[in-house]
Formats: C-alpha cells, sequence, structure tokens
C-alpha cells in the first residue's frame, strides 16, 4: 500500500460498477489475488466489506475500471491503517439492530442486496452485507 492515493471512503456512493463496457484488465490473476486478500481483510474491517464483495463480482473477467476501485479500496486502507473494531467494557447491556435493503439496485442481476448491524451497548458485535 506504499505510494496508494489515500481516501476517506472505500467506494464513491455514486459508481454503478458493471461487468460490461470497458477495457479488460491486464493481469486478471493479480486481480483475483488481491481480492482474496481484501476479502480475508474484511473480517476486521467491516467497513470495506461490501466494496470488496462487489469488486469480487468481477473476477472472472475483470476490467480497467474494475481494478481503479480496488485501488481506491488500498487507498482508503492505507488512510484509515489505525482503524479496526474495539470493545470497550459497558453497564448496559441493551441490544440495538440496524438494517437496509436495496430493491434492484444492481444494474446487470437486479439482485436484493441487504445487510445488517447489532449493536451491545455500544459495541459492533454482528455486521453482514448480503447480495
Amino acid at each position: 500500500m506504499v505510494g496508494c492515493t489515500s481516501c476517506h471512503t472505500p467506494l464513491p456512493s455514486t459508481v454503478k460498477l458493471s461487468a460490461f463496457g470497458g477495457a479488460n484488465f491486464h493481469d486478471p490473476a493479480l486481480y483475483r489475488s488481491l481480492i482474496g486478500r481484501l476479502q480475508y481483510l474484511a473480517i476486521t474491517r467491516p467497513k470495506i466489506s461490501f466494496s470488496v464483495h462487489k469488486l469480487a463480482q468481477f473476477v472472472q473477467t475483470p476490467l480497467e475500471c474494475h481494478w481503479r476501485m480496488v485501488k481506491r479500496v488500498l487507498g482508503y486502507l492505507s488512510e484509515t491503517a489505525s482503524y479496526g473494531l474495539s470493545l470497550k467494557k459497558e453497564n448496559s447491556m441493551a441490544i440495538t439492530a440496524y438494517s437496509d435493503s436495496d430493491w434492484a439496485g444492481d444494474p446487470d442481476d437486479r439482485k436484493f442486496t441487504s445487510g445488517h448491524c447489532v449493536f451491545l451497548g455500544s459495541n459492533l458485535v454482528s455486521w453482514a452485507s448480503r447480495k
């Protein structure tokens, strides 16, 4: 990640990635290798989970635009290297859950996307994103 351009978000909220309409990436094996490493890292860095899993949809035939987005995720990780989940002692045992969903937001397959997070007190204890 040395030399990555830092950024404050893993992917722009306005980007719509597609499997069509661009130049093929010159090294698909590199793309697959990096996506695999980012999927492993997403276990402890939930904020990149959606972005990484979205980019993993294109491992068969990655395009140059997908590679630019992978580099953006690396830039985000460079900027936020000290971030991570932390648990602190709480007297409150209140459970709070949030969820969100999107119907037909993907331009290629129109599949349902959802996510949720669960807090115990102020500690995040569960987080998931599904497509």
